[in-house]
């Protein structure tokens, strides 16, 4: 369950018109089924016409099948988060992470690594997942480096990340994720011990020892004072960033 512990959300909300044509474009090619129309407009509805969870959504349905009885089941799947959750808006942005393929989900994860509004250039990015070992074995006789691009075009399009760069022949060139995202990234690397992220004075608490990823972004945070309060462990994967510029200093301790 997720609790907001920010300010509450601002955004614009579309008409039902207008998300159930954003949501169609995203989900369809051509005209949309008509038996898909009424629970469809449904589904727009308990978005409450947010336009970054009808993407969210419409990513989600993309790789679902296009029947009457499966959008239901997102509908009723919907309805109960909304009901339960204390932030519906992360609830529902909950729903398309947790179905994802568990191959995918350490790469989601991953971004929130990166700072707020930060683009990460996507041969860094490919990197980092080979490394982490997110991108373990070849398919279809394609490199590493392959495989990691298809998963990398799999979460853009479920709009789970954000393409912010394409190259001319459509290369993936630099990504970011929505900040409302990277909230639930942050939240779900905390709850599955995947990655602590520490944005003030650099200090671990102790219940953090069990967590084998962290990342420092604040403004005043040297490697020397981050690796002397680290926890001692096997293996621990250490970033840190400095918030005045675009770099970032990554270590393998």
């Amino acid at each position: 369950m997720y609790a907001n512990t920010c300010c509450p959300h601002e955004m614009n909300h579309l008409s039902l018109e207008n998300g159930w044509k954003l949501l169609c474009d995203k989900v369809f090619e051509h005209d949309h089924p008509p038996e898909l129309e009424e629970i469809g407009k449904e589904l727009v509805e308990k978005c409450q016409g947010l336009p970054l969870t009808i993407l969210v959504i419409a990513g989600y349905l993309s790789k679902v099948a296009r029947t009457l009885e499966s959008w239901k089941d997102v509908a009723r799947t919907l309805s109960v988060i909304i009901a339960s959750h204390p932030d519906k808006y992360l609830g529902v942005l909950g729903l398309s992470y947790h179905h994802l393929p568990n191959r995918l989900k350490p790469c989601f994860l991953s971004m929130g690594d990166f700072p707020e509004d930060f683009q990460v250039d996507t041969r860094r990015l490919i990197k980092l997942w080979i490394a982490e070992g997110f991108i373990r074995t070849s398919e279809n006789g394609k490199s590493l480096e392959e495989v990691a691009m298809d998963y990398l075009e799999d979460l853009i399009s479920r709009n789970l990340i954000q393409a912010r760069k394409r190259i001319f022949n459509g290369e993936i060139k630099a990504c970011a994720m929505h900040d409302l995202l990277r909230e639930l990234c942050l939240i779900e690397s905390e709850m599955t011990k995947f990655m602590h992220v520490q944005r003030t004075h650099p200090t671990i608490p102790t219940q953090k020892q069990n967590v084998c990823r962290f990342s420092f972004q604040t403004n005043f945070c040297l490697a020397d004072d981050c690796c002397k309060i680290l926890p001692p462990c096997y293996k621990i994967y250490l970033h840190i960033f400095s918030l005045g510029s675009t770099s970032s200093t990554p270590y393998a301790l």
